[in-house]
């Protein structure tokens, strides 16, 4: 396998464990909220809560990731123009 290959193939598993995330996430929390709920003998609240910050969690964690790339990215981008800059000056 090329560097290339084995490059966008890392790329692609970064890419796509987001979305084992945003399933497992909740589905952790309403779970740990179940056999809690089971073990209480009380009603469903505590998956429902347990579900809720699962979600609360993901949406959050992944903000954070996006606000961190896009920064990368405008950094990326501020240094590619100014080296750009810096070789039509010279």
């Amino acid at each position: 396998m090329s560097s290339d290959n084995k490059r966008e193939f890392n790329r692609q598993l970064s890419s796509s464990h987001g979305s084992f995330e945003l399933v497992l996430g909740p589905g952790f929390f309403a779970l740990a909220g179940f056999f809690i709920d089971r073990k209480l003998g009380i009603t469903p609240m505590l998956t429902v809560i347990g579900a809720v910050i699962g979600v609360v969690a993901v949406v959050v964690t992944m903000y954070y990731r996006y606000q961190t790339a896009m920064a990368t990215h405008a950094q990326l981008a501020e240094n590619a123009v100014g080296t750009h800059e810096e070789q039509r000056a010279a």
